[in-house]
């Protein structure tokens, strides 16, 4: 049964049955009274998630959720890891710029038949040998456009794997508030199922009492039993979500979740937005970790098309020499030499069958396609940044007017409770206008979640969001036994900031 359906009352009514009424409203009030406690409670005794034994001190609190899931989730393991690769690449592109030293040494048996010739005639000569030559060269380069468009490369790679990690830690932190909420909000839901079912219980009980004293209908009990087998399902359905919610959270925070610190019963957002929306723009646009690196991406890709262009430069390189041999040529057998020398050495590319003009081609398509990828993403960000704004604008009005509509449907109840007493109402009343409370209250809870899924949403798109702002909203979450729904008294509207 969908949550707040409004239960239709039967034939039963009459000041002849007003009596029994009054006993049977008694016992719901009773009962009543306990519903909120009982099903909240409840809602953390989920299957397969045994949650029975677990404390309100044992509850794990956003803070602990995003710390935990700092050192355990994959995914920021993998945008880690990713970032320690990006940071070498700023050295590989400077190494290209730096000095080079290498170093060589060979050392080999030769066996030779030499055939030469002097005033004696023709002679030949066996030689059984070993040669070795060693040599160390030096290389500078002077002239090098290709190394510095490698090294300015390397640069913006470094910039762009860097911003990929700040846009992956606020993924995360969104994330994890998100399946917080998620758990959250699933069990609120169950709890309403809890209290839906066990209303049509108490329904059903009463039913079977009036039809043994010959005042009730067949109807009646056959309509509360078919909406009873109904919510029982809502029930085991409630039960699934509360299960998958918890698991994808522990699966991201990396341990088991049995139960969570709930949302303060008195949050309201501030009246007031923080800021414009054109200033949660200009902040996107200088601060977005998104963009940013994409923007890095274009420049990666600027400095490619360069260094396929730079291919047909000359290329100028400083080289100094160091080399020793040792008898390493038949024309220089048991000669021992050590040579030293300095010079430049000028290198260009003159044909090389077309290629080097494709590969320019292809660069400077890659760095379009860039380009074009940077500009659906900032006009994907602003969309998405609207949206998170329009939502946090619409969702403080909506808590509002559900906090303004859950007090009216307090006073619904106790209004129908004092009329069944007196013979006006009927308990079928009594449980539709409860039915009524815990559809509005779901609602407003949901509210509250999805305004601060939206603002933490701005503020990441805004690229502002850090850990003192998910520290701030921790504090919206505290450990406490939940209130009487029924006889909590006062208007149920509060401040972000409330201490």
């Amino acid at each position: 049964m969908p949550a707040g359906r409004v239960l239709e009352s039967g034939c039963i009514g009459g000041r002849a049955r007003s009596r029994e009424y009054r006993g049977i409203v008694l016992g719901l009030a009773l009962a009543g009274l306990s519903w909120s406690g009982a099903a909240f409670a409840d809602a953390n005794q989920t299957a397969p998630v045994e949650a029975s034994s677990v404390s309100l001190g044992a509850a794990l609190g956003l803070l602990d959720a995003y710390s935990a899931a700092l050192n355990e989730d994959p995914g920021f393991a993998a945008a880690g890891y990713a970032r320690e690769a990006g940071l070498e690449s700023i050295k590989l592109g400077r190494a290209a710029l730096l000095p080079s030293l290498s170093a060589n040494y060979g050392i080999q048996r030769n066996q030779a038949d030499v055939e030469f010739k002097n005033s004696f005639g023709t002679q030949s000569e066996d030689r059984d040998y070993q040669s070795t030559t060693g040599a160390l060269q030096l290389r500078q380069s002077l002239i090098n456009a290709e190394g510095l468009a490698r090294y300015r490369q390397g640069r913006a790679e470094t910039e762009a794997s860097e911003a990929d990690y700040q846009a992956a830690r606020l993924e995360l932190m969104t994330r994890v508030f998100t399946q917080y909420a998620e758990v959250n909000q699933a069990e609120v839901n169950l709890a309403l199922a809890l209290a839906k079912r066990e209303a049509l219980a108490e329904q059903r009980r009463t039913n079977d009492r009036l039809l043994a004293g010959g005042e009730g209908t067949v109807t009646d009990a056959l309509e509360t039993q078919a909406q009873l087998d109904l919510a029982e399902a809502e029930v085991l359905a409630a039960r699934d979500t509360v299960a998958n919610s918890r698991e994808a959270l522990a699966r991201t925070v990396g341990q088991p979740v049995m139960a969570l610190v709930p949302l303060r019963e008195d949050f309201i957002p501030a009246s007031t937005p923080e800021n414009s929306l054109t200033e949660w723009q200009s902040m996107a646009e200088s601060s977005n970790p998104e963009l940013i690196a994409q923007r890095a991406r274009v420049q990666v890709a600027t400095q490619e098309a360069r260094r396929a262009r730079a291919v047909r430069m000359p290329r100028l390189d400083l080289v100094a020499n160091l080399s020793q041999a040792d008898s390493d040529t038949v024309s220089t057998f048991e000669q021992n030499s050590l040579t030293r020398g300095v010079g430049v050495q000028f290198s260009m590319p003159l044909m090389a069958g077309g290629g080097i003009s494709a590969e320019i081609r292809q660069k400077e398509a890659l760095r379009k396609r860039e380009e074009s990828v940077l500009e659906a993403m900032t006009n994907e960000m602003f969309v998405n940044l609207q949206r998170q704004f329009n939502a946090t604008q619409s969702g403080r009005a909506r808590i509002v007017a559900l906090g303004v509509s859950l007090e009216s449907a307090r006073l619904l109840v106790t209004a129908t409770e004092k009329s069944v007493v007196a013979g006006a109402r009927t308990n079928l009343d009594v449980l539709q206008a409860r039915q009524q409370w815990f559809a509005v209250r779901s609602e407003l809870s949901l509210a509250r979640y999805q305004y601060l899924v939206a603002e933490l949403g701005l503020r990441r798109a805004a690229g502002t969001l850090s850990e003192t702002d998910l520290e701030a909203m921790a504090r919206l979450f505290q450990i406490g036994v939940k209130p009487d729904p029924i006889s909590q008294s006062g208007s149920m509207l509060w401040t972000s900031d409330a201490s």
